[in-house]
């Protein structure tokens, strides 16, 4: 009977406190909550910024592009063999090289 009872009590603690913690997680709209949200608002400033942001990536997006096809161009015009001749080696000279100019 006594185990009975305790297990009836922490049942009812358990569903108080239950009660209790959702009227805050589902509470209704106080001026904290109407400020937390305004302030969540973006302004002109953090527009402005988050939009150099975008033009910042995009700008590196198309510099890795372009590094990416002087890199083909590179392999394309120098594909490194055993056994070379004088043009061949004065050819990938020329590539490597300008590709080191490009990418200072």
């Amino acid at each position: 009977m006594d185990l009975v009872r305790n297990i009836a009590i922490a049942a009812l603690l358990f569903l108080i406190f239950i009660v209790l913690t959702s009227g805050r997680s589902f509470g209704g709209t106080d001026e904290a909550h109407a400020n937390a949200s305004a302030a969540a608002a973006p302004d002109d400033h953090t527009l402005k910024r988050i939009e150099s942001e975008d033009a910042r990536k995009a700008a590196e997006i198309e510099r890795v592009r372009a590094a990416r096809a002087r890199k083909a161009e590179l392999e394309r015009r120098c594909r490194i063999k055993p056994v070379m001749t004088d043009n061949e080696v004065a050819s990938c000279r020329v590539a490597y090289r300008d590709l080191g100019e490009a990418s200072k």
